[in-house]
């Protein structure tokens, strides 16, 4: 009986403790990332394994982030760093899909369980390979369940933005007053854990794999459907964030302005392809202090709801993107440096798999 009633009081004292600060290291090497484990994981913090979770990032599915537990890997898990603020949707690439046949011979993730953290470091948490925060969880974890498919699945993250974004404020304030020794500005991100609870067992090997993690504001996917004509982009005056509208009247938000570290950041569209589905977008930071103003020049494809990754406009040796031409039937970007590339090979390239 005393046994009984000193693991109750025990259960009690614990659903009464307030939560306690975590301090996490990150990778920001092609993402914000962290992982509880990692098969053949190297030993030099410089180098990415061939199975990090750097892959989930890197848009192709034929890599894969796999964890390095023996046995299934339940109770492993994953963060993944909002570098832009929170997104509608998550979408997951499960498994290794390299091929159907390394699919079914690999572990899929069956049921996960996702919880949603706030994260603060200063610019002397940072290293050569990332960077230490201290975090916060905010909120309950939720469930959810996969379906045993290639391709990519696509799911409403369970968080209200509003609540997130004030329990963010209210932590900022904390951490600077749990933390003063820490100097320099403090920098703010939200991530996700996604901790593997069951798999769907592969044919040959014990290992459980995710190819890859993209978010979005785009409620059809990837991919507005084909029979929705995008016949504009708006902004709206009284919040900054920057919207499109399609042929049957439906609006969507493009670019989230509270997306942005810098609350002084003012969006532009810059220009718009004649079909409205491509636009150049500047984000400006600065302006409000009257120092100098710093302006980027980001690359969206409409359809997609999605920035053209910088690398991939890197390969391309586009510096800034500026303005769209059209030769003949030919419709191309013009860059700042006054290389010009069609919009075609870009979206090849977004295609190729899921760029």
């Amino acid at each position: 009986m005393k046994y009984f009633l000193s693991i109750c009081l025990f259960l009690v004292i614990s659903t009464m403790l307030p939560a306690q600060w975590e301090s996490v290291s990150f990778n920001d090497a092609g993402g914000i990332y962290s992982a509880s484990s990692e098969l053949e994981k190297p030993e030099s913090l410089l180098e990415i394994g061939r199975y990090s979770p750097a892959n989930l990032f890197d848009h192709d599915p034929r890599t894969s982030w796999v964890e390095g537990e023996k046995g299934p890997g339940t109770g492993s898990y994953v963060l993944i760093g909002f570098s832009q603020g929170l997104k509608d949707y998550i979408i997951v690439y499960n498994g290794y899909q390299q091929s159907e046949n390394l699919f079914k011979k690999n572990n899929r993730v069956k049921e996960v369980k996702l919880a949603l953290y706030a994260g603060f470091y200063t610019d002397e948490m940072t290293g050569q390979t990332g960077f230490e925060a201290e975090t916060m969880p905010i909120g309950k974890p939720v469930a959810i369940t996969f379906k045993d498919t290639m391709g990519y699945q696509r799911f409403m993250l369970p968080f209200n933005q509003e609540e997130a974004a004030q329990s963010l404020k209210e932590w900022r304030e904390k951490f600077a007053g749990n933390f003063p020794s820490f100097q320099g500005d403090v920098h703010e991100f939200f991530f996700l854990k996604l901790e593997i609870e069951s798999v769907f067992k592969g044919t040959k090997w014990d290992d459980t794999c995710i190819a890859g993690i993209e978010f979005t504001n785009n409620p059809h996917g990837l991919y507005l459907p084909v029979n929705q004509k995008i016949t504009g982009l708006y902004q709206k005056e009284d919040e900054g964030s920057i919207y499109l509208k399609t042929s049957s009247g439906d609006e969507f938000r493009l670019v989230d302005i509270d997306q942005f570290e810098d609350k002084s950041t003012a969006l532009d569209v810059l220009d718009v392809s004649p079909d409205n589905e491509w636009a150049i977008i500047a984000s400006m930071q600065g302006g409000s202090s009257g120092g100098r103003v710093e302006e980027l020049n980001t690359l969206w494809s409409v359809r997609r709801m999605e920035e053209v990754p910088s690398r991939l406009l890197e390969q391309y040796k586009i510096d800034a993107p500026l303005s769209f031409t059209e030769k003949g039937e030919t419709l191309s970007i013009e860059a700042m440096n006054g290389v010009t590339v069609p919009i075609e090979d870009i979206a090849l390239d977004m295609d190729r798999p899921r760029f």
